[in-house]
């Protein structure tokens, strides 16, 4: 697979205490058994719904069950998986083994210190991860671009911008993520044709779209019942998401903004204090394998970040973006958008939602 982005620079693009273990085998001795079983158990911080149960289908009950690797998933929103790593990021064990981020706030904690570093040292499959997705404190799983999806049977012209979602004839029928709030600003602001973390112009274009009386959603699931009950007809939404919705007889399509495209790389990170680094990397090299990356693309509709992972012509045309939307594939200045993110969640609590 060629590079995704047109580019290598990641940052550009979007953007012990070994004595207590030794002791027992110096001295001829076995660890408990109830000490190894704790070895290969993992707490993996994730959201709930349908992003944990492709992981348990594609990853953990394939690929990590026959290596005797237990999973306990502890599913919430990410500023609670955040403020917890943050809150024990001084104890002595955490919480979490594996914790899944998006690339932005999965660099905003690495930036505090409390990360296992990643390597090909850790990772047999990280020959395989494409260049531009490589970092040094995360693994990435999957990604996607942000457009449109819309009721095909309900909508003959599919909208192809953002700011088409102004115009009357949408009104009552557009329906919102609650919890992508940062990605439906970012969006509005890049239509626009501003930076994602240029807010002003996001909230300009989004007050409009609110003057059609748009409809929230608690979840992405949420949202394809809004579809399917007939309350909604179009939505802002990653295309794996449209893949994944036509995959449950949901008359949906995608429809790539005319502007430059938001991504969004999904990653997995190991706090310093996880108490089974090793599984936990065991765990992460899985995400990457090949079997793995191929099943979540037809199952989920993510993107593949590694180069060996084989999609079908029909799946690629589903779940891919031509070379000429990729060439609108939109930078993104990680700090500049996590200064702006303070803001963006007030206009969106105290502004946009009030009245709706």
């Amino acid at each position: 697979m060629s590079d995704p982005f047109h580019f290598s620079d990641r940052r550009r693009f979007l953007s012990h205490a070994f004595a207590p273990l030794l002791a027992p085998a110096l001295c001829g001795l076995a660890l408990p058994a109830s000490a190894q079983e704790a070895k290969r158990r993992l707490v993996v911080a994730t959201w709930g719904g349908d992003y944990s149960r492709l992981l348990d289908q594609n990853v953990s009950d394939p690929l990590l069950k026959p290596k005797g690797i237990e999973i306990a998933y502890d599913t919430s929103n990410w500023q609670t998986r955040v403020a917890k790593l943050r809150a024990e990021q001084k104890s002595r064990r955490s919480s979490y083994d594996v914790v899944f981020l998006g690339d932005t706030d999965s660099y905003a904690v690495s930036r505090t210190g409390v990360l296992e570093t990643v390597s090909a040292t850790r990772l047999s499959n990280w020959g395989h991860i494409l260049p531009v997705f490589r970092t040094d404190y995360g693994v990435p799983h999957i990604y996607s671009g942000l457009g449109l999806i819309y009721h095909t049977e309900r909508l003959k012209s599919p909208p192809q911008s953002f700011k088409d979602l102004a115009d009357p004839v949408f009104k009552g029928r557009i329906g919102f993520s609650d919890i992508m709030y940062a990605n439906n600003i970012g969006a509005a602001a890049v239509a626009t044709g501003a930076n994602a973390h240029e807010l002003d112009r996001g909230f300009d274009l989004l007050r409009k779209v609110k003057a059609n009386q748009p409809k929230l959603y608690p979840s992405n699931e949420a949202l394809a019942a809004a579809f399917k009950s007939g309350e909604i007809d179009v939505t802002i939404m990653w295309k794996a998401r449209a893949h994944l919705w036509q995959k449950t007889g949901l008359p949906v399509a995608f429809s790539a903004f005319r502007e430059k495209i938001l991504v969004s790389v999904y990653e997995a990170i190991v706090p310093r204090n996880s108490q089974n680094k090793d599984a936990a990397f065991e765990y992460a090299n899985a995400l990457v394998e090949a079997s793995a990356q191929s099943g979540f693309a037809d199952s989920m509709g993510f993107l593949p970040v590694v180069d060996n992972a084989t999609l079908s012509p029909e799946l690629r045309r589903s779940v891919d973006f031509s070379d000429e939307e990729r060439a609108r594939f939109a930078r993104t200045d990680f700090d500049k958008l996590i200064a702006a993110r303070p803001a963006a969640l007030d206009f969106w609590e105290k502004e946009f939602k009030v009245g709706l």
